[in-house]
């Protein structure tokens, strides 16, 4: 409910605090006073585009504040607010919209800063404001769903349709998912198996690195090792020098009676030619073993090669190519693994897929039981409107499984056939004036009858029509007030006199500038306000005998 409503510098309103009652508030005035423009400053406040034009002349800036009561049961309100993060602990919420010079806006729910997307999300659940076209709820055919459902009661039902859909929503992305690896997976597979292949080929310890590049330093010292080993091979090998070996030991063996000392000295000297004639033997197999090998070089070299050639491709050291190689085997056996949890995943989709097409179709059906009903009840409140003849239509657009969605499996539109024997036609088609007012009516006579209270606006609801039929709006308004705040800007006396709080829009100008005040009207000011209505610019006696007339039957 809409308990106040603050402007500052919106159009000829220089400022102005409404305070309203909860069920039906008529706002009259003479043409031209500014009574739009509660309309314009409230649909600003409830998310509507800004104009720079609705800034007062002279004025920096323009101020909206629109203070709103939460009802309990607007739980679809009190879910988006708490999405959107913004606190309403005392069930109060208050929308901020300020205007300035440079057509630019700011916007405001209980002091969090929005977007004009997000305060309009707001907004369209507060208020619904008939008398701008592309703005009106029941004009937006992707609500229609949404409101035979809330008409039928069919609440449970639809949070199935979109729990189930949801659910299947989450499997059908992992699915994907799933199915975009096993797309890659074949080529993942033989580059993975190519690499493994390659890797087992190549047949790598972790030690074989170091280990040839040792060999290759040998083989490629073996020619100078070589040389060396032989110069000792003939120098120990000369056979003077075994001969001086020799005859020394046997002249100090001849001698060693001579003394201790001189029997060491000739076994010292018999170890020694025993221990060169050993070196001799090693000296000899060492170049025997250490001969050049051209053939053994090269191949060491195409191993360290190869081994480089493979940590370069896999942008490794050489060292870490076993650790590689098992990498990729553990890759190929997680991949052998994906095809096992791609079938429990399609299973698993199926069955959620299954689930939700059975809670569609019963959502379906209900709704077309539903809808029965509601046909006869909006043509009911069209008769009492005096449009007997007017026919009213749900009909229902069975969609491809592919375009089906959280709402269900059809597209429901509501349809009206104005005189007989037409085609039935959209709303937002049907002719303007007295004749789409009250079909605007009756439909919101039915569908706000099943939903959360809310603030219902009508700008001029009554144009184009006049004595029995206002009074019949007049009634039809009444009704609406009974559960919803009702809001109505009226040129139609009967309308106005059935209203609980009375607001009088007028013009003032001094010559050179002009304003827009809002008055709360008494009884006597409002038996004067209606006799103005009934009367035009001289107020007669007779009117104001007509005007109380019409508050007293009110």
């Amino acid at each position: 409910m809409l308990e106040r409503l603050y402007i500052r510098n919106i159009a000829l309103i220089q400022e102005t605090e409404l305070v309203l009652q909860p069920d039906l508030t008529v706002v009259t005035g003479e043409t031209g006073a500014g009574k739009s423009m509660l309309m314009d400053a409230l649909g600003l406040a409830l998310g509507e585009r800004a104009e720079s034009s609705l800034l007062r002349d002279g004025a920096e800036e323009a101020l909206v504040e629109a203070c709103f009561i939460i009802p309990t049961e607007a739980l679809a309100l009190r879910h988006t607010l708490q999405e959107q993060g913004i606190p309403t602990d005392d069930d109060e919420l208050i929308l901020r919209r300020i205007l300035t010079q440079n057509g630019k806006s700011r916007a405001l729910a209980n002091g969090m800063r929005l977007t004009q997307q997000q305060l309009q999300s707001i907004g369209e659940r507060l208020a619904d404001i008939h008398g701008q076209h592309d703005h009106q709820l029941l004009l937006r055919p992707q609500r229609h769903a949404e409101m035979l459902d809330r008409f039928g009661n069919l609440r449970q039902e639809r949070e199935k349709v979109r729990f189930a859909w949801a659910q299947w929503g989450k499997l059908q992305d992992k699915l994907n998912a799933a199915q975009e690896r096993i797309a890659e997976q074949e080529r993942e597979e033989n580059l993975l198996t190519a690499f493994l292949e390659e890797l087992e080929n190549l047949n790598y310890n972790s030690n074989e690195e170091e280990h040839l590049s040792s060999e290759r330093n040998r083989l490629m010292a073996s020619e100078q090792t070589v040389e060396a080993l032989q110069q000792v091979v003939q120098g120990f090998g000369d056979e003077r020098f075994s001969q001086i070996l020799g005859q020394a030991e046997r002249t100090l063996s001849a001698a060693a009676k001579g003394g201790q000392d001189i029997a060491a000295l000739a076994e010292r000297v018999s170890g020694v030619s025993a221990e060169i004639q050993e070196i001799l033997r090693d000296a000899e197999l060492l170049v025997e073993n250490n001969q050049p090998d051209p053939e053994m070089l090269q191949q060491v070299d195409n191993r360290l090669n190869s081994l480089n050639d493979a940590a370069r491709k896999h942008r490794v050291s050489v060292k870490e190519l076993a650790v590689l190689r098992d990498k990729f085997s553990d890759q190929l056996e997680e991949l052998s693994l994906l095809q096992d949890g791609l079938d429990d995943l399609e299973k698993r989709e199926k069955k959620a897929w299954e689930s939700y097409k059975k809670v569609a179709q019963d959502l379906s059906q209900k709704r077309r039981a539903v809808a029965k009903d509601l046909v006869q009840k909006v043509e009911q409140g069209l008769k009492k409107l005096k449009m007997e003849t007017t026919q009213f239509h749900c009909d229902f657009e069975e969609l491809k499984p592919e375009q089906w969605g959280p709402c269900g499996c059809e597209r429901v539109r509501f349809l009206i056939a104005v005189n007989p024997g037409s085609m039935p036609q959209s709303l937002e088609k049907v002719a303007s004036g007295g004749e789409v007012s009250r079909l605007m009516l009756a439909l919101k006579e039915v569908f706000f009858a099943a939903m959360p209270s809310m603030t219902l606006v009508f700008d001029e609801i009554d144009t184009g029509i006049g004595g029995a039929v206002a009074d019949a709006v007049g009634d039809a308004l009444t009704g609406l007030a009974e559960k919803h705040q009702v809001l109505v800007i009226t040129h139609q006396p009967q309308v106005a006199a059935k209203g609980k709080q009375h607001l009088k829009i007028q013009k003032l100008t001094d010559g050179q500038t002009a304003r827009t005040t809002v008055a709360q009207l008494d009884r006597k000011k409002r038996q004067e306000e209606l006799a103005r209505m009934l009367s035009g610019k001289e107020v007669t006696k007779a009117a104001r005998e007509a005007a109380q007339s019409l508050l007293g039957a009110a």
